[in-house]
């Protein structure tokens, strides 16, 4: 899957490039067998490596499975469907 996502040290990296106050990483525990690391590794690696990065869980996160968040802009309002 290496040609279309991206590990978890290089979803840090485009974070950092891309200059984001908040990043969420998806796709991880979707499949079992489209990789060798355990289902639950991915979170696990992306906290060891924000924690060593000096980022908050706010800043870089993970959601659980089937998990919604509120999404608020800078100016306090909703984001609904994408559209501020």
């Amino acid at each position: 899957m290496k040609t279309m996502h991206v590990d978890v040290a290089e979803a840090l990296q485009v974070r950092k490039d891309l200059r984001a106050a908040r990043a969420i990483g998806m796709h991880w525990g979707t499949f079992e067998h489209l990789t060798d690391e355990p289902m639950d590794e991915p979170p696990a690696e992306l906290a060891r490596r924000r924690n060593a990065a000096g980022l908050a869980t706010e800043q870089f996160d993970v959601m659980k499975i089937g998990e919604t968040r509120s999404i608020v802009t800078r100016t306090g309002s909703p984001v609904e469907g994408g559209k501020p």
